[in-house]
């Protein structure tokens, strides 16, 4: 096409992953040594903590190291998850881990606290819930309260209640650990 720029499948990829909000990390396989960071990688590692040496991350919390190297060290095709406690108090960093085909290279995500693995598209048209009712299904999801909605909407605890019923009934489900579980089964990361 005239007028398009000539970019490679791969570099238009290589832009694309290091614009994620996500750190995200190719590993050697064999090592499991880093061969390529995106910028919110390597804010993350400084962020939490974590160093490189020798191009191999070094947690700061070295009695967890070995688990995540064993935690490396199993990846295979299909995707799989470790969380380690940063605090005490709930923080955590979560670690996605896969391997990638046949390329000998692990693809190693990592989401923290202000920047959390899912979001959920808009379920709201999905289910037929009004604007309202999508932004307090959101809240909930995202573990808020029904009073805290209220006060951030500027609306009644009651109004809150009121959406909350109607979505609890668009969506066929009787309770907020039903609800979770079906709106659930759409987040993305």
């Amino acid at each position: 096409m005239p007028g398009t720029l000539q970019t490679t499948p791969a570099e238009l990829a290589i832009v694309c992953i290091e614009s994620w909000p996500h750190a995200t990390l190719f590993l050697e396989s064999a090592e499991p040594a880093v061969f390529w960071m995106n910028p919110a990688a390597e804010k993350c590692l400084r962020d939490w903590g974590a160093t490189l040496a020798g191009r191999r991350i070094q947690l700061a919390q070295r009695e967890r190291q070995k688990a995540f190297e064993d935690f490396l060290s199993r990846a295979t095709s299909e995707v799989s998850s470790w969380v380690m406690d940063l605090s005490g108090d709930g923080r955590a960093l979560v670690f996605r881990c896969r391997l990638i085909g046949e390329t000998g290279f692990r693809l190693l995500t990592v989401f923290h606290p202000e920047n959390p693995p899912t979001s959920v598209p808009d379920v709201g048209a999905l289910f037929g819930l009004t604007p309202s009712e999508t932004r307090i299904l959101e809240g909930i999801v995202d573990g808020r309260r029904a009073d805290d909605l209220a006060e951030s909407l500027g609306v009644s605890i009651e109004t809150v209640r009121t959406h909350i019923r109607r979505f609890y009934n668009k969506l066929g489900v009787n309770s907020r650990e039903q609800m979770i579980a079906k709106v659930s089964a759409y987040r993305v990361p």
